[in-house]
């Protein structure tokens, strides 16, 4: 009973909060997994997932798709519901060889819900969240990031109960190699 009243107000909220009330930088989704919803795995043809905790991050799943050559992780806070992510990271993955990881068959690519992807350019990224960033240089690498942390005039936040967003993408040669979204744990 407690499952359903929770899948109801899941559902409500996610109907209360429309499109027009997720800010043009944050992203809640990829691949139809959306941040702080409960995912059903079977849709993707697992039966079963393994989370990993290390000793200094916080819990997470991996997946990668069907080729191997991209890893998305989901990040588990502390309290989450069982199959629900408040952080999504996709990179490329370096470890083709030995990796235990579920390969999703059905999935050529992550994109996430904005379309973001690994591969885009600078320019598209900003075209598709905007220009309130802050951009750093690192060596050979340019990293965006937005944040939403003014928790009193946000719905957004106020609707999710957390303090503030962040999205971090980095870029080799004006190409996306590795992006992370969602909450930040308090």
């Amino acid at each position: 009973m407690l499952k359903l009243k929770y899948l109801l107000i899941v559902i409500v909220g996610f109907l209360l909060l429309s499109s027009s009330n997720i800010p043009q930088q944050a992203d809640i989704s990829i691949n139809d997994i959306f941040i702080i919803k409960p995912f059903d795995f079977s849709v993707l043809g697992i039966d079963s997932i393994n989370v990993k905790i290390t000793d200094k991050k916080l819990p997470y799943v991996q997946l990668l798709n069907k080729t191997g050559s991209q890893l998305l992780t989901l990040i588990i806070f502390p309290g989450n519901p069982k199959n629900t992510y408040s952080r999504f990271r996709v990179e490329l993955n370096n470890n083709t060889e030995d990796n235990k990881n579920i390969k999703i068959k059905n999935i050529e690519y992550f994109k996430t819900g904005k379309g973001i992807k690994l591969g885009i350019t600078i320019k598209k990224l900003k075209e598709l969240l905007g220009r309130e960033y802050i951009e750093k240089k690192n060596k050979n690498k340019i990293i965006v990031e937005y944040l939403i942390k003014d928790y009193k005039k946000s719905q957004f936040l106020k609707y999710y109960n957390f303090p503030e967003y962040h999205s971090k993408y980095i870029f080799k040669n004006d190409v996306l190699i590795c992006f992370e979204y969602g909450f930040t744990y308090p």
